[in-house]
């Protein structure tokens, strides 16, 4: 997963201090973004996306729909462009037991939106009804599903769908559909320059949206965007070494989705990397993961020396019991001689009395070393 241009491909595989001084302002002003991004009301969010631009009409309708406030809504029968047109309403012959008290606009809504479907109809007016549907239900597959065929029926202008969902995200970005529904327009664009943006807007709302890691896997794959991405995954550890996503996303990216070889120059570095965040948060379980997969593809000598780094972390972290789980995995599976596997056995018994919950497994963790031992 390596991101960078031949030219500075040994740069990929080290963390090099010059470097993190270098990157300090920026990590800085990303935790500051980051931070700030987080009070923004949704409101205030959307107006202030494009600087020094006036908002434009679809703007402030996006604003008044995705806020809670009422707004100005005329009826569907009372619009001239829909005169003429039966509404279809809900099928309700069968009785119901709890029926849905929906609002009448929401009612009205969604019976002119069966008709257009019924009729298959393709029209301006059919556009701008599938974004009132979106907008009181955010999650509705068939009006995101209609709204991708009236854009490619109408030849509607993609670029202009893409800020509209730029501008949309901050009100649903929890939505699959609303993904999905970029995953689709960006694709057709054919072009990825905008994607890297529009994925770190999301991801600095909300630093774990996994919809956001998804589609930003998907759209590094689809437009070939690796570089500078070793690079944001680091920042985004910087603001918080605890992301999940972002440990996650690191291995995807350091071995390029599986075609760089995890090789013993890249297990090191990034086993030096996990051991640096651990220093600061041993108590980060997503971090010890990540370093049980690359000390696997060390060798005996590298294991030992991770081995007396760990045991270091531990003695600093007595509360903890990731370090000790650790130790053990690393006896077990890599060292494996019967010395280590004693200390295994001596780490078991003490993380017997010192993690309650999981008692059970560390007697059959116990049981099982002895049976190597002997």
């Amino acid at each position: 997963m390596s991101t960078q241009t031949k030219s500075n491909k040994s740069e990929t595989f080290s963390v090099k201090e010059e470097k993190e001084v270098d990157n300090k302002e920026v990590i800085e002003k990303d935790k500051k973004e980051f931070k700030g991004v987080k009070k923004k009301e949704k409101e205030k969010i959307v107006s202030n996306i494009k600087e020094n631009e006036d908002e434009s009409d679809d703007e402030n309708q996006i604003e008044e729909l995705s806020s809670d406030s009422d707004y100005d809504w005329t009826p569907y029968s009372k619009r001239p462009e829909w005169k003429g047109v039966e509404p279809i309403p809900q099928n309700n012959n069968e009785p119901m037991i709890c029926p849905i008290d929906y609002s009448r606009e929401f009612k009205e809504i969604m019976e002119y939106f069966r008709f257009v479907l019924e009729n298959n109809e393709i029209s301006e007016r059919t556009f701008e009804l599938t974004f009132e549907v979106i907008s009181y239900v955010p999650g509705h597959y068939s009006a995101w599903w209609y709204r991708r065929i009236l854009i490619e029926k109408l030849n509607k202008d993609l670029m202009e769908e893409m800020e509209f969902l730029k501008k949309y995200v901050f009100g649903v970005q929890k939505n699959y559909q609303l993904w999905q529904h970029r995953k689709c327009i960006a694709d057709r664009f054919n072009d990825g320059k905008y994607e890297k943006e529009f994925s770190k807007i999301a991801l600095y709302k909300d630093a774990k949206n996994l919809h956001a890691w998804s589609y930003r896997i998907w759209s590094i794959q689809r437009f070939n965007l690796w570089d500078g991405e070793l690079e944001f995954v680091e920042r985004m550890l910087q603001i918080d070494y605890r992301n999940n996503s972002a440990w996650t996303y690191r291995k995807f990216i350091v071995t390029k989705a599986g075609e760089i070889e995890e090789n013993l120059k890249l297990a090191i570095n990034e086993c030096t990397f996990a051991l640096e965040k651990l220093a600061i948060a041993a108590n980060n379980e997503a971090a010890w993961v990540y370093l049980k997969h690359w000390i696997l593809k060390t060798n005996f000598e590298e294991c030992q020396k991770i081995e007396k780094k760990v045991i270091e972390i531990n003695k600093k972290k007595h509360h903890c019991f990731f370090p000790d789980e650790f130790l053990i995995f690393i006896y077990e599976k890599i060292l494996k001689k019967e010395n280590y596997l004693q200390k295994a056995l001596q780490f078991a018994q003490l993380l017997k009395i010192k993690d309650p919950i999981r008692k059970k497994f560390w007697c059959y963790k116990i049981f099982c070393l002895k049976k190597l031992i002997n």
